[in-house]
């Protein structure tokens, strides 16, 4: 069984008490100071215990409220600094807690524990120095995770705090990704068989409705499942779904989502659930951003493409007629939940699909990818390497996105490849004719003979053919192929476009430049070379 209670540890002053009621607004499970218990039972003050009969007499009191408090669930216990010495209280507590230790110097608790008063144990700075050390190591020895509070505050402790210990009552070998970005931060995890904790995971303690918006074929597969998750979490649940597919990716779908959660009587203490592939993800988060002005939303993916990528940085959209994800708005989730064992069921298309997105990672960061490595082998579908795979893209594009949220400088690198990705399926009509990972395959590959003809690179364009090719994945594009004249038309209207042609390109793996200004003759001469027959 996950363990039910969050536990917290440290020297006076740590802020286990401050921290612990953040927790518990967060979580809506009860808080409990034992220090205030104590107190409560002996119908003293811990200084009035000490007085009257010493450190032994609290110690006793002590022991019996944390062996109380560890026996119920749903519980937040802030512990009193001296309650991990004691190794009854540390396996009452492991038996159905997580106990994590509030680091602090002894410099910041004293600042922070003396203007409180009652502190007998710190009258004397040198003994309490003294104090301080010899709890060191049964602190650590106690905590299953060390948190460290320098320069942080409380309600980052506590967020922190939070996403871990859902991560481990979702289940062993979960990963947690954190996308940091202020007061907008938010967790993404990865793992296996999370679906049936989604709610646990995504649901703020005020929330009491979720909205799901997913297209039908995600609905009939793994709807009833999120509904339970939802409902276990005390939540109401209504589903919006929608036809599947990117021609749904429209300000009329987009419309007839906004009038659904206004005839739901959506309000800001409900949140927005995206279920399903990229297109729900930027389709709901679209909704979900303007509906009175922003609703809260949640990400819970189902392809490997929205997993690695697109689930990723709050950017939301629909297409237009002149060019994909025109109209749109920044609007970061309050959680992303990656549940690889629901990439079982996709068609093997969708599959490799996806992997043309983690090849542009590993173009981009091309350190070891023993796991990518294994699916060029031809060694199947392995759902655990998957949660290594995924994990990993999503931390580099969080890393990306913390620098850059709203698209103004480095995160363009993440485009790699979308230039004429994008303008491929503009230019056939979003009809299906190249999913959104075969285009990008193909773009890269442009992308890579670009930087060739241009003199940026050398025998760039061979390798990632290789690379995507062993993926299952098309380098060129099928013919006919559309026109150069109609790209050129939709590769002007790409975001990134500042009256010119601008394109992210690589001088060699992992080194990218940002490319503005590129004449047409040198797009028509790698467009050629493209076509090329090998």
């Amino acid at each position: 069984m996950p363990p039910a209670n969050i536990a917290l540890a440290g020297f006076m002053g740590s802020g286990k008490t401050t921290v612990g009621r953040i927790i518990s607004e967060l979580t809506g499970m009860a808080f409990i100071d034992t220090d205030e218990i104590a107190e409560t039972a002996s119908g003293m003050s811990i200084e009035d215990i000490f007085s009257a009969g010493g450190e032994d007499t609290f110690r006793r009191i002590e022991s019996q409220v944390v062996v109380e408090a560890s026996s119920g669930d749903s519980r937040v216990i802030a512990l009193g600094g001296g309650a991990v010495m004691d190794r009854d209280n540390v396996e009452a507590l492991r038996e159905n807690a997580v106990i994590y230790l509030l680091d602090v110097t002894f410099e910041d608790a004293l600042v922070r524990a003396l203007p409180e008063g009652g502190r007998p144990l710190l009258d004397d700075p040198d003994t309490a120095r003294a104090l301080f050390e010899s709890r060191r190591d049964a602190y650590l020895e106690a905590a299953e995770l060390v948190v460290d509070t320098t320069d942080r505050m409380p309600a980052e402790i506590a967020r922190l705090i939070v996403e871990d210990f859902r991560a481990r009552s979702a289940g062993e070998g979960t990963r947690v990704v954190h996308v940091e970005l202020a007061e907008r931060s938010y967790p993404v995890y990865v793992g296996r068989g999370l679906l049936e904790n989604t709610g646990a995971l995504i649901a703020p303690a005020w929330c009491r409705a979720a909205l799901v918006i997913d297209d039908d074929s995600v609905e009939r597969l793994y709807g009833p499942a999120l509904r339970e998750s939802l409902e276990r979490s005390s939540l109401t649940v209504t589903a919006l779904p929608f036809p599947h597919g990117e021609s749904s990716k429209t300000i009329e779908i987009a419309s007839l989502m906004l009038d659904r959660l206004a005839d739901a009587g959506a309000t800001r203490s409900d949140i927005v659930v995206a279920f399903g592939g990229g297109v729900t993800g930027d389709l709901a988060g679209f909704a979900a951003s303007i509906f009175k002005r922003g609703l809260p939303f949640a990400q819970v993916p189902t392809t490997l493409m929205a997993q690695v990528d697109s689930s990723i940085g709050g950017k939301t959209g629909v297409n237009l007629p002149h060019g994909k994800n025109l109209a749109g708005s920044f609007h970061q989730p309050v959680a992303v939940v990656c549940d690889v064992d629901v990439l079982a069921s996709l068609p093997e298309r969708e599959i490799r699909s996806g992997l043309a997105e983690v090849a542009k990672y590993s173009f981009l960061d091309p350190g070891g990818w023993p796991e990518l490595d294994s699916l060029i082998a031809g060694e199947g579908l392995d759902l655990d390497a998957l949660v290594e795979v995924v994990a990993r893209c999503v931390s580099i594009k969080a890393e990306v996105v913390s620098q850059d949220e709203r698209d103004t400088g480095l995160r363009a690198v993440l485009n790699y490849g979308h230039t004429l990705g994008h303008a491929l399926e503009g230019a056939t009509g979003y009809s299906g004719a190249y999913t959104h990972g075969e285009a990008v395959s193909i773009g890269m590959v442009f992308a890579a003979i670009v930087a060739e003809e241009s003199g940026l690179a050398k025998g760039l364009s061979r390798r990632h053919v290789e690379v995507l090719e062993a993926l299952g994945l098309p380098v060129r594009p099928a013919e006919p192929a559309p026109g150069l004249d109609e790209l050129i038309r939709l590769i002007s209207q790409d975001k990134k476009s500042r009256g010119d042609i601008v394109m992210v390109l690589l001088e060699e793996e992992g080194r990218l430049v940002l490319m503005d200004g590129i004449r047409p003759e040198l797009l028509r001469a790698a467009y050629e070379r493209l076509r090329r027959p090998a």
